[in-house]
């Protein structure tokens, strides 16, 4: 899920509700559409069946629609962790409340001309 139409090709409108984790307010995915993720060395990865919700308060992404083999997460400090998807793509990122976080660096999610 994104919240930024700018980094997001939209290929059909939507209104899925999306609930907050037992909060009452809902969230509204307004489309669906892929983005690109780029990760710190520059490499690509293609997102598909992405939704556009303009009120998140920040951009996520499941886990098992990343991977389609193998999945590695290594810790390589107290919060830091590497993540290897499908033994070919790195990501940099860290622990925090229990929660995996791509860096800054990492996490970019642009609008790219392979989608």
């Amino acid at each position: 899920m994104v919240n930024d139409s700018a980094c997001f090709k939209p290929h059909a409108e939507a209104n899925v509700k999306i609930s907050t984790g037992g909060h009452s307010n809902l969230l509204y995915a307004t489309a669906i559409g892929s983005a690109v993720l780029i990760n710190q060395d520059g490499t690509q990865v293609n997102l598909d069946n992405v939704l556009l919700v303009p009120t998140l308060s920040r951009c996520l992404i499941s886990i098992p629609r990343l991977f389609q083999r193998v999945f590695n997460v290594n810790k390589t400090s107290d919060n830091d962790v590497m993540i290897k998807i499908d033994n070919n793509i790195c990501l940099q990122g860290t622990t925090k409340n229990n929660l995996l976080e791509l860096s800054k660096q990492t996490g970019t999610i642009v609008l790219g001309t392979q989608i």
